[in-house]
């Protein structure tokens, strides 16, 4: 099994996850998103559904950092 070790200098930056984001019901306005990445969904979702908070966790200090923005 390895380790995560690797992925704590990664950083991916995409445009979300548009068929996982339909899943969230439309009147949640806090979200948790496990694995955040660079916050892509987060910035999706905040956009598309104005007064929705989310937090977001990722393993990776550099994506943290872009992630915060969102």
């Amino acid at each position: 099994m390895g380790t995560s070790a690797g992925c704590r200098d990664k950083s991916y930056e995409n445009e979300g996850n548009p068929a996982l984001l339909r899943l969230i019901a439309p009147s949640a306005r806090r979200v948790l998103d496990v694995g955040c990445g660079s916050g892509d969904s987060a910035r999706r979702l905040v956009r598309e559904r104005p007064g929705t908070h989310v937090s977001g966790i990722t393993i990776s200090p550099r994506e943290a950092e872009v992630a915060q923005r969102y």
